[in-house]
């Protein structure tokens, strides 16, 4: 019994140490307050941060006894410290006096908060803090004031809009982001969307600066029932919408033929001419293809995708014949958004067209100078088919010498190695002419030829025909007739004898040339002896003066040459001159 009270002596005096000494520590390792910066906030829109400020005030050395603390709330809200998330509930501990609480509130309403302090050597020593945070949802009025939801592609269409806050606290901060528009343009790299005039990228935010007024435009591409999905933002949530767009298919109406028919041989080009018609309007292009569906392979000359731009509707496809033979073509048409049509060609290159040369004009032979017209037929074996020919003549005219060469003139205009368009004579639509007219006019006597060729007008010149004009040049009428002296002696140097000839030629009114020869006597008692000098006639009269320069009795002729080298001599005749 001794020894039992005894241990119970020793537990009481042991349990009343340690209180003692617990009761000498508690008021500094437990002792400490929290003080908030701020505890009223005015309403926050959803989405928006609150910042809550704390401070502990401890009466200990806080560094050596941890602190710890968690945060409670009744509403989804997200919570951070320095950007890292805190978790409601979990406990967390405090590595500075001072907590920076950032709170996100996610729904509409009243958030009850309680952040709760303690530390590790006694949990039922806390301090809680509450706040009461209001959290209000931003809406808005989206109103359509203008658009039309049904165009053709390539149509330009804008949407005005204007959007109105409910809440009047609603400090504008609005965006909208377009999310998508056609799936067969994922991109938007053919259809243009816009907003306020400017191309937008898909999945990009943009600021509605202006809400009383922002204008988002569409340009479709594709035809078809689209829609362009939205989603417009502010502080407190964001907002789906959609813009409903019908977007008509274009027309594409062609309508022709080819310009002619049959076709010609292999070398052809022929043209399948006519009207496009595009509704609406947008561009004057389009592109084209060519693709043989029937005939031989490789004997017209396809064309891949091309494009062609044109005026007043008007079109020409050009299609090249490589070989004779019948052909059906398609000519598949496509304007600037894809839509096509097509045309199908029958082509037969089977067509004559031959022909031959005929020459019409005078009979030769003709004078030199002369200028003769010549008419160059060409005359067609087939005479159904029209075509285009053209004339290439030599640059000389065989049997020319080096001097006074022939001038041959097409309309007036003196050939020089030149194409020349055959001219068509179209005054009888049932027996079409083609012609050239020439003019020659040659100098030198003989025979003479001008040389030409004459092809009808299609890529490498084919079906060249070679022909000439054959003509001959005659010695023009030149003679000297009745010649005499108005007086045949003189007694003075100062007088001189008159030397009268008719002259009998074509053209009188062309001077001629003369010299004066000494055929007896002294060589130099007459003036300008054997010297060329130019006269003019009169109707046909030539009046030469024969100056005597010394005494003597003296024997001379005289030469005449023409204009084209043709010369005649006089008769001798004598004069004298002795002084009395």
């Amino acid at each position: 019994m001794k020894r039992v009270m005894l241990l119970f002596i020793a537990i009481v005096f042991v349990w009343f140490v340690g209180c003692k000494e617990e009761a000498e520590l508690r008021p500094l390792v437990f002792k400490f307050s929290v003080d908030a910066a701020n505890e009223s906030f005015a309403d926050r829109g959803v989405n928006e941060a609150v910042t809550l400020s704390l401070e502990v005030k401890a009466d200990y050395d806080f560094s050596k006894v941890p602190m710890r603390f968690k945060v409670e709330t009744d509403k989804e809200a997200s919570i951070s410290i320095d950007g890292e998330s805190v978790f409601p509930n979990e406990v967390y501990t405090l590595k500075k006096p001072n907590l920076e609480l950032s709170y996100v509130g996610r729904v509409s309403g009243q958030h009850n908060v309680k952040v709760t302090f303690f530390n590790e050597k006694a949990r039922k020593d806390h301090v809680t803090k509450e706040f009461n945070l209001k959290y209000v949802e931003y809406d808005y009025i989206l109103e359509e004031l203008s658009g039309k939801h049904t165009v053709f592609q390539g149509e330009s269409v804008d949407f005005e809009y204007k959007l109105t806050p409910k809440n009047g606290e609603d400090d504008g901060n609005y965006t909208i982001t377009f999310k998508s528009y056609d799936e067969a343009d994922v991109k938007l790299e053919k259809s243009k969307v816009l907003l306020n005039g400017e191309v937008i990228t898909l999945n990009k935010s943009y600021a509605i600066t202006d809400l009383s007024k922002f204008v988002i435009g569409v340009r479709p591409f594709h035809f078809g029932s689209k829609s362009l999905k939205y989603v417009i933002k502010n502080k407190t949530g964001q907002r789906e919408g959609a813009i409903a767009l019908e977007v008509k298919q274009n027309t594409l109406q062609v309508s022709g033929d080819l310009d002619k028919v049959p076709v010609g041989y292999k070398g052809e080009v022929v043209n399948f001419v006519g009207k496009i018609k595009k509704e609406p309007l947008h561009v004057r292009s389009f592109k084209y293809k060519t693709v043989l569906t029937e005939g031989t392979p490789g004997g017209v000359e396809l064309n891949d995708w091309k494009e062609v731009s044109y005026s007043n509707d008007d079109i020409s496809i050009p299609i090249k014949v490589l070989e004779n033979g019948s052909y059906q073509v398609k000519v598949i048409f496509q304007d600037e958004f894809g839509n096509e049509t097509e045309k199908v060609i029958s082509i037969n290159s089977h067509a004559n067209y031959k022909f031959k040369v005929e020459i019409e004009g005078r009979a030769n032979p003709f004078n030199q100078g002369e200028e003769v017209t010549y008419r160059i037929n060409l005359v067609r074996e087939d005479s159904r088919i029209a075509a285009t020919y053209k004339i290439v003549f030599d640059e000389g005219v065989e049997g020319d010498g080096t001097e006074r060469l022939s001038v041959v003139t097409v309309g007036g205009t003196k050939i020089s190695g030149s194409t020349y368009l055959v001219q068509t004579d179209t005054s009888d639509p049932a027996n079409v002419k083609y012609f050239v007219t020439v003019k020659v006019k040659s100098f030198s006597i003989g025979t003479k030829k001008l040389n030409f060729k004459v092809f009808r007008d299609v890529e490498g010149k084919d079906e060249e025909t070679r022909a000439s004009i054959n003509f001959k040049i005659q010695k023009s009428l030149f003679k000297v007739e009745q010649e005499r002296l108005d007086k045949s002696h003189i007694v003075s140097v100062s007088e001189v004898i008159t030397h009268t000839a008719k002259i009998a030629k074509a053209n009188v009114r062309v001077p001629i040339k003369y010299k004066v020869f000494v055929v007896e006597g002294d060589e130099t008692g007459i003036k300008e002896n054997n010297m060329w000098k130019n006269i003019t006639m009169d109707n046909g009269v030539v009046n030469i003066p024969i100056t005597l320069l010394k005494q003597g009795t003296y024997k001379y002729k005289v030469f005449y040459e023409d204009e084209f080298g043709n010369e005649d001599v006089g008769e001798v005749k004598e004069v004298v001159y002795r002084r009395n």
